[in-house]
């Protein structure tokens, strides 16, 4: 028979390191111009010549008539040549895209982040939802499972957490997890996400950061 006044050596053990693990746990998540010569090259003009009259032996005109006035010949004018045409401009190239968008992306705030932590380590989730807000995808979903799972048989009642002090450095978002268990006070933990597939996801050293710290081993590369 046992004494129920004894104390239970595994279940002391036990509740000790769950509540260890339920402190440690963290969830990560930049014209052609064309110029053109124009040479007008316009000779002088003839003189204009001026009409033999004929020597003074020549008949003289009837009385009466008009006497003819000289014409002077018509100018030789040159005409200067027309301008070549000037050559068609190429397409213009269009501008380089540039990577601002790509390098500085809009960042999230820390209760948006939090958010996104909370999607990860809910199980009942879609899987498939979860693994896309993981830079590791469903890899990394396989050690994000196994934190939730030790937290959600832990039980641990008070446990909550939070994202603080979020920072953006390009396409990278840093950020802390803090942690709070009554009895235990606050843990901290640094997580980041990287910008990947148009969407901020946990890195890989997050996860691995988180499972390490609950002591479960990492399924991706950090």
């Amino acid at each position: 028979m046992n004494d129920k006044s004894s104390i239970s050596i595994p279940t002391v053990l036990a509740s000790a390191g769950l509540a260890a693990i339920v402190s440690a746990i963290v969830v990560t998540i930049g014209v052609v111009g064309v110029e053109l010569r124009h040479d007008d090259n316009v000779q002088s003009a003839a003189q204009p010549t001026v009409v033999n009259l004929g020597s003074q032996t020549s008949q003289q005109q009837s009385p009466g008539a008009p006497a003819q006035a000289a014409q002077p010949a018509p100018a030789s004018e040159s005409v200067a040549p027309a301008a070549a045409p000037a050559p068609a401009a190429g397409p213009i190239a269009p501008a380089a895209p540039t990577s601002t968008a790509a390098a500085n992306p809009a960042a999230l705030t820390a209760p948006q982040l939090l958010t996104k932590v909370q999607l990860i380590m809910n199980q009942n989730a879609s899987r498939q939802s979860r693994a896309d807000e993981l830079q590791g995808g469903e890899q990394a979903l396989t050690s994000v499972n196994q934190v939730a799972g030790l937290l959600n048989s832990a039980g641990a009642t008070g446990f909550s957490y939070r994202v603080a002090q979020v920072t953006q450095s390009g396409n990278t978002l840093n950020g802390t997890l803090v942690m709070s268990l009554p009895g235990f006070g606050e843990r901290t933990l640094p997580l980041s996400w990287v910008w990947t597939d148009n969407k901020w996801k946990l890195t890989n050293r997050s996860v691995c950061g988180v499972a390490t710290y609950a002591q479960v081993k990492c399924s991706v590369a950090a």
